[in-house]
């Protein structure tokens, strides 16, 4: 297993930054330990946790900010079986165990990624996740699906 350097905190008091540590994860059955190549911070990643009395009920102590990510998996859980050693995959972390992808390295549910397609740049796969996933809820109620194949869906208004 790959030595893990993950940025934690256990309170903003006085702003994130200023209170960050490290922590390895573990990795799951039904899990992959992904080595993290980008990251994509979005204002909710530092915002809520500085809100002092609200964010120390909604966020666990040490907590690792950040959910979304791209990545290369070097590890499979015994019942994971998605994808390979080697391949780069993009997605969000889901869960409320405080840990994030703002790390070297972290372990998702293979539910929540997916392989990167040829030619799309690490950076630009990490930003998917949360702001796809808001575009595609301001446009849902408009749209209608018309075909659906094994990997794209085509929608129309």
């Amino acid at each position: 297993m790959p030595t893990v350097n993950a940025w934690q905190f256990k309170t903003a008091d006085g702003g994130c930054e200023e209170n960050l540590f490290l922590m390895k994860p573990n990795v799951a059955d039904n899990q992959v330990l992904a080595v993290v190549f980008a990251t994509a911070l979005n204002p909710v990643n530092y915002k809520l946790p500085e809100m002092g009395l609200v964010a120390k009920l909604i966020f666990p102590s040490p907590y690792t900010p950040v959910r979304d990510f791209c990545g290369n998996v070097v590890q499979r859980g015994t019942k994971a079986t998605s994808f390979q050693a080697g391949e780069i995959v993009f997605g969000t972390y889901v869960g409320t165990s405080g840990q994030g992808t703002f790390t070297q390295c972290v372990s998702l549910s293979e539910e929540t990624i997916v392989s990167m397609p040829e030619g799309l740049r690490v950076g630009y796969a990490a930003s998917i996740s949360m702001v796809g996933l808001t575009a595609y809820q301001t446009v849902k109620q408009y749209v209608k699906r018309v075909t659906e194949s094994s990997s794209w869906q085509i929608w129309r208004h």
